[in-house]
């Protein structure tokens, strides 16, 4: 399963995906896509840690 960091530029370029996954005040977050591209978990700014990031993964990879 790739991974894929989106930089600074990339992410202000992304304005509509931002809106799409509810990114719009923040303007940043964590999305975790399932193996055919759709995205599973959308967490908006920095209300996640550690849990939220293992759980995401895990829901994606179907473990939860």
């Amino acid at each position: 399963m790739p991974i894929e960091l989106v930089s600074p530029q990339a992410t202000q370029a992304a304005a509509e995906d931002l809106e799409r996954f509810g990114f719009t005040e923040a303007r940043h977050g964590l999305v975790a896509f399932d193996a055919s591209g759709e995205p599973q978990v959308m967490i908006p700014g920095h209300s996640f840690g550690r849990e939220e990031i293992v759980g995401a993964i895990e829901k994606v990879l179907g473990e939860r």
